[in-house]
């Protein structure tokens, strides 16, 4: 059996490389004749891909020619258009032509309108395309919606013709009662799973040699969606540096951790930003990891940290999968879906509005927040936490399949 895996694109999205890797590997297991493809076509994507899964019998876009989008460069927006919707419409008949079996998508979110309304009708038409060709489609892991307008008839007509498996309950009846769906289960984030290489003697090496031994550490993860949270990039910005000094104050330790480096949103943009408003005694004590890194090694430095501020949502799920305190901050509905509804307390700021960002009122709720965690019995939380991701781990794994 040939699986295409989609959404294994970009392999220095740590959540995204966390999720690919997890079900290669578990597929594997379950279907030790299966083989795969990744629409990748990063230069060193499958290298990356084939050592966090441990699976070697897959193939990528790059390898077998395969384009991940049209060439647009220098093109009108409306020749680019054009070009999207042809490669949309011509996406089954390409990989049909693979011997694909069945395609897996991976998600996230990215059938929703959070970001693009173009993307979105692009996705829909390249999952029309495959279930035309009659090829076996599922949705995995996915935060669907919400929709507005003509675009909840289109989202109707194409999932009606695949088998999805959301990360929550919310979305599980969003698309059950308000598109009128019947082909939907409730599974939960596979990143809740434990990774193939995670604390393997390499990975445990490595950590040690970034931390040089450091304990007791808070990790920061900015994110490069800045536009997210609020219009004005320098409110963003002021937040988190006076975060740092505030904590610097405290006598914290501090680690800035990278934890998707792309062209369009690079959490490194932001880091780099924040370092240089800071002063030089404060950026001479924090470990700054903005460097390219597998993705087992990202969670090993969450797991040493004493608490986790994310502005990424699978560093949060890192984080809590390794029984470590998080504080997200949510700018979408996925983290409620996908944190929230976790049966343990949840420290989430609803941050995705402007209110909170003028006079860095959220550096000051996470201070606030940070005061709550510290009085935790952290042994009783763990214990919680640990009991809470039996189910868990139960449910993400049934999406596997």
């Amino acid at each position: 059996m040939k699986i295409l895996i989609m959404r294994a694109s970009n392999t220095m999205n740590y959540g995204a490389l966390m999720m690919v890797a997890i079900y290669i590997a578990k597929c594997k297991e379950k279907n030790p004749n299966a083989s795969f493809i990744v629409d990748n076509v990063e230069k060193n994507g499958l290298n990356r891909i084939k050592f966090e899964s441990g699976v070697e019998e897959i193939e990528s876009f790059n390898e077998l020619g395969v384009k991940l989008r049209p060439d647009c460069e220098g093109d009108s927006n409306i020749l680019k258009l054009f070009k999207y919707l042809k490669y949309s419409v011509l996406f089954g008949s390409s990989i049909k032509a693979l011997g694909v079996d069945k395609v897996v998508q991976l998600g996230g979110d990215d059938f929703s309108e959070y970001y693009s309304i173009k993307a979105l009708v692009i996705e829909f038409i390249k999952i029309l395309s495959l279930t035309w060709k009659g090829i076996n489609t599922t949705l995995v892991g996915q935060t669907i919606g919400p929709f507005r307008s003509w675009r909840i008839r289109l989202a109707r007509f194409v999932f009606d013709k695949v088998k999805i498996y959301t990360r929550d309950e919310n979305c599980k009846n969003y698309l059950i009662k308000e598109i009128g769906l019947t082909n939907v289960e409730s599974s939960k984030d596979l990143a809740y799973l434990p990774l193939p290489k995670q604390g393997s003697k390499d990975v445990v090496g490595q950590a040690d040699l970034i931390l040089n031994y450091a304990s007791e550490y808070i990790t920061l993860v900015p994110s490069g969606l800045w536009k997210s949270y609020t219009d004005k990039r320098d409110d963003y910005i002021s937040n988190w540096v006076d975060l740092i000094n505030e904590l610097h104050e405290r006598n914290e330790k501090v680690m800035l951790l990278a934890h998707v480096i792309s062209d369009t949103s690079d959490d490194r943009k932001a880091i780099d930003s924040i370092l240089k408003r800071l002063p030089v005694g404060v950026k001479d004590r924090l470990i700054v990891v903005d460097q390219v890194i597998s993705a087992a090694l990202a969670r090993e430095l969450i797991s040493r940290s004493r608490l986790v501020i994310s502005g990424r949502m699978h560093a949060c799920v890192s984080a809590l999968q390794t029984l470590t305190p998080t504080i997200p901050l949510s700018y979408s509905i996925k983290f409620k879906g996908v944190i929230g509804e976790l049966p343990v307390e949840n420290y989430i700021i609803e941050c995705g509005h402007e209110e909170l960002w003028p006079k860095v009122q959220l550096k000051n709720k996470v201070i606030d927040l940070i005061d709550k965690i510290d009085l935790l019995d952290i042994k009783d939380f763990r214990e919680r936490v640990s009991s809470a991701l039996s189910e868990v781990e139960i449910k993400s794994a049934k999406q596997i399949i």
